[in-house]
């Protein structure tokens, strides 16, 4: 069950990396170092802040047994992931990056949305 798990997650990965290398070529997009570059300010401070909430909410939610961690962690990204690439078109539409962001984040929904539906689970 867990080695399942890890290969699905390996797979996605794969699938999500070889989107990435097709797209930047497609749209011309230039890779920026190894590490996420924020666009200003207000997109760091802004991820800061949904980090900070997440991780306070994640200690309270999970403590008080409200919801399931997993479900708390797939909010979480998917969170990050919109305002990363809202930033992103917002404020550097030339550069396309969102493009990889909405790409990233539509693979991890698909990706947990095929979750209820595998047999390892």
């Amino acid at each position: 069950m867990f080695w399942e798990m890890v290969i699905y997650i390996i797979v996605i990965v794969i699938i999500c990396q070889l989107l990435e290398n097709y797209l930047r070529k497609k749209y011309k997009i230039k890779k920026e170092g190894f590490l996420y570059q924020y666009v200003n300010s207000v997109h760091k401070d802004g991820e800061l802040t949904i980090t900070l909430l997440f991780l306070f909410s994640f200690v309270y939610i999970t403590y008080n047994g409200y919801i399931e961690v997993p479900e708390n962690i797939i909010y979480y990204f998917i969170i990050l992931f919109g305002f990363r690439a809202f930033m992103a078109w917002k404020y550097e539409r030339a550069s396309k990056k969102y493009i990889l962001t909405m790409m990233t984040l539509g693979l991890m929904m698909i990706g947990i949305g095929l979750l209820p539906y595998l047999e390892f689970l």
